[in-house]
């Protein structure tokens, strides 16, 4: 459901960051076709990217303007697609491991309502469980570390950039359509900083709940295997950048506080 509800927002606000510049243009074609004083408005042509596109006139000429267009609402398309795919799958692993670790989480909760009979059994699936999802947490990090390092320097430049350009120039369709990339890089971030905090209070309860448990009143076998899961679950599970950055709500706070601050810096300066 969630990602469904991230590809319909994909989809609005692509097309919103087409459409918007589209409706200006259209607007300024209006205001020009309908001036009845006699004086001449001038059309203005408004790109989505400020830039040229190869030989086309597409700062003063209608046709080039709508074939300049048409392409970049295919190149939208593609990295729409393109951007839902990688967050989708990205999301989709880290909610993997955080199930996987919940369900280790309640079947170490019920080992004291099976019988003794079958404990060590059961013991002996947990401990198989909690090493392929230590294994995938593993290396989930070690495919996610680079970027998250650059997720969270976009987002910082970004978030600053953008809102010094507000500050300085004031709002127009430039801005309009920056908002729209910035409330993407700042709802990718979220996501990733809170499945990440899901997934570390997920495995500090496993080494919660396998400390709980009525070890005492179980055989030496299973004492033992018990002490796997303990040993294992003293290491923190979490997701970094960089190796040395925590991926969790905390540190989202900080990163939007810290932005803040260059923010104000940079507005000083300039």
């Amino acid at each position: 459901m969630i990602s469904a509800i991230f590809c319909y927002y994909v989809l609005v606000t692509a097309s919103m960051y087409w459409l918007s510049p589209w409706l200006m243009t259209l607007r300024s074609l209006y205001m020009a076709t309908t001036t009845t004083n006699g004086s001449q408005t001038p059309i203005e042509f408004y790109l989505t990217l400020d830039a040229t596109f190869y030989w086309l006139d597409n700062r003063h000429s209608l046709v080039g303007y709508v074939i300049y267009s048409l392409v970049i609402l295919f190149v939208f398309c593609f990295a729409a697609y393109s951007n839902a795919t990688k967050l989708i799958t990205i999301l989709s692993s880290i909610k993997y491991c955080s199930t996987l670790l919940h369900v280790i989480s309640v079947s170490i909760d019920q080992l004291d309502r099976i019988p003794p009979t079958k404990t060590e059994h059961e013991l002996k699936k947990i401990v198989r469980m909690h090493h392929i999802a230590l294994r995938c947490v593993t290396l989930l990090e070690r495919t996610l570390n680079p970027v998250m390092a650059l997720q969270f320097v976009f987002c910082m430049l970004t978030w600053c950039l953008m809102l010094l350009y507000i500050v300085i120039v004031g709002f127009n369709v430039n801005v309009l359509n920056g908002m729209l990339v910035m409330s993407n890089l700042t709802l990718e971030m979220f996501g990733y900083c809170f499945l990440g905090t899901e997934l570390a209070t997920t495995g500090a309860t496993i080494a919660r709940q396998s400390y709980q448990f009525r070890w005492e009143q179980h055989s030496p076998d299973v004492r033992k295997t018990l002490q796997m899961i303990m040993m294992r679950s003293q290491k923190p599970l979490r997701l970094t950048a960089g190796g040395f950055i925590s991926v969790n709500v905390e540190q989202f706070t900080m990163v939007v506080k810290t932005s803040y601050s260059i923010l104000i810096v940079l507005k000083d300066v300039i």
